[in-house]
């Protein structure tokens, strides 16, 4: 009787080894699984869509970027920034997506910031003849003093001297046109300006080149041949030298169209061919 007693308690202890033991651990798997999937993670933001203004920006991620300073909002995709000699006045070239623009800050002397946008023309706006044909705005400012700057407007092969310093919402825009003396299809980018010597200097992205420009008599009086694609340059500061660097590692070099082959006059012809099929080759 005894021992019969004693299997059972011995049969009912491996019973609960074999049974309660990892129901247990189930049980602790479950309630670890539970607290887990009680914490939550949220981006800084929450819920914020991205956004930007001058207090501070939220990016597409949810984070939330304050930068140290004073912020200002400019136009679409600035490029092109320079700040004025005395550095009162802060200009920034905005290409877009969207209307090209120019934003201006001018310290006044209550040491503040005054913001202004100069809105470039859209198609069916109309407006004062000076500025009816300005489209575009590039990379390349040059200040002439605290209220005026020459900007280039690359596609439109132009660069424009800017004075806001009147009344008007634009201010006033004098552009001189760089597709002159055998050059078209011009790209205006970076600027240089000598003003003593009253010289700018203008690259030429399309013709590879550096157009020299006098201000006083507003003509092109000069073009330099650079290297392929010149982007960037800058003066010495004895302004004896111009430096030019450049960026492309192709030259494309333009042939007679079908049309002027057959003599049906000039088209415009395109680095990827022309009229007759004939494409362009590679120095």
């Amino acid at each position: 009787m005894t021992e019969l007693l004693q299997r059972f308690i011995s049969r009912r202890r491996l019973y609960h080894v074999e049974v309660f033991h990892p129901l247990r651990n189930c049980l602790l798997v479950l309630s670890c699984a539970g607290s887990l999937a009680a914490q939550s993670f949220n981006a800084p933001a929450g819920i914020r869509s991205a956004q930007r203004r001058p207090t501070g920006a939220i990016l597409p991620g949810g984070r939330i970027i304050q930068p140290e300073g004073e912020q200002f909002l400019t136009g679409s995709g600035p490029f092109g920034l320079a700040v004025s000699p005395e550095g009162k006045s802060v200009i920034t070239a905005n290409g877009g997506p969207g209307r090209n623009s120019l934003t201006i800050l001018e310290h006044d002397k209550n040491n503040h910031w005054e913001v202004r946008h100069l809105l470039a023309r859209t198609k069916g706006d109309t407006g004062d003849a000076e500025d009816a044909d300005w489209r575009s705005v590039f990379m390349g400012i040059a200040f002439v003093n605290e209220h005026s700057a020459w900007v280039s407007e690359g596609n439109s092969g132009k660069v424009a001297l800017f004075d806001w310093s009147g009344a008007a919402p634009n201010g006033r825009r004098r552009a001189i046109d760089l597709n002159q003396k055998g050059y078209d299809d011009s790209y205006t980018g970076d600027l240089a300006l000598d003003s003593e010597r009253g010289m700018l200097y203008v690259v030429d992205q399309a013709n590879f080149r550096v157009a020299v420009i006098d201000t006083r008599l507003r003509q092109v009086v000069a073009s330099v041949k650079v290297g392929r694609l010149p982007f960037a340059m800058t003066l010495s500061p004895d302004r004896r030298k111009l430096y030019v660097t450049n960026l492309g590692m192709f030259e494309l070099p333009r042939r007679l169209s079908f049309r002027e082959r057959v003599g049906l006059g000039a088209e415009k012809d395109y680095p990827d061919g022309d009229a007759g099929g004939e494409k362009r080759s590679r120095k």
